[in-house]
């Protein structure tokens, strides 16, 4: 059936088309309009390792660097994405005991490569004013969870891994990828709707069309109504 058939199809039944092509639109309209509209805001973090062994000078400057702790089991091997890891877990379960806001993204930045000390930290929320919060206090929970597992190693501050704010809550811009998928799955199930009305309609109308041929009699009288019976000429006969 090519598209000009199935319009004709559709007009042939708009009593029944009609009234649900109306009824989708109005549908996709309401959600297009009256859904929830999700904002997000990103914080970005840089990742910024500690220098190497103390120089003859620095020791010099400061001796009390020749006996401190300056092993960071954490920056023996800096690698960002098994520290981004470990730090989103301890906030993770701070979240978990209702310590910040769920809703929250942290992982690397893919875009500059996965070994990349860029972290991202996004949030979402239904207002901007809130996003933006929300990211700013995960950013923070994030700084704070780095520098306690690092105390739990008594590192010197001079071995410590430290962050850098890139960009503090930047955004908040909408999301709009669950509203289109909202607005495109009423589209999608009033379109199944009106197709399978106007199949049914067809399939009805072609159904009365077969039962009213087939009580037609073919031998039964002329179109015009007329009942006389064709006699026959008589031809002259020879005596």
């Amino acid at each position: 059936m090519d598209l000009l058939t199935f319009v004709r199809t559709l007009w042939r039944h708009r009593w029944w088309s009609v009234p649900l092509l109306a009824v989708t639109i109005a549908g996709v309209v309401y959600v297009a309009v009256a859904s929830e509209r999700v904002y997000e805001a990103r914080a970005d973090l840089v990742l910024i390792g500690p220098p190497g062994p103390p120089t003859a000078a620095e020791l010099e400057a400061d001796p009390a660097l020749a006996s401190a702790r300056l092993d960071n089991p954490y920056a023996r091997a800096f690698d960002p994405t098994v520290v981004t890891e470990i730090v989103a877990r301890v906030v993770a379960a701070d979240r978990d005991r209702g310590n910040i806001p769920g809703g929250y993204r942290i992982d690397t930045a893919r875009r500059y490569g996965s070994s990349a000390p860029l972290i991202e930290i996004s949030a979402r929320a239904g207002d901007p004013d809130v996003a933006v919060e929300q990211a700013r206090i995960v950013s923070d929970r994030f700084v704070a969870a780095l520098a306690s597992i690092q105390a739990v190693e008594s590192v010197h501050p001079r071995s410590l891994i430290t962050t850098r704010v890139v960009d503090a809550a930047e955004g908040p811009r909408e999301i709009v990828t669950q509203r289109l998928r909202a607005i495109l799955g009423v589209a999608a199930l009033g379109a199944i709707i009106v197709l399978v009305a106007v199949t049914l309609a067809q399939a009805i109308a072609e159904q009365r069309m077969r039962r009213r041929l087939a009580s037609i009699d073919p031998f039964g009288p002329e179109p015009g109504g007329s009942t006389a019976v064709k006699q026959a000429t008589p031809t002259a006969s020879r005596t």
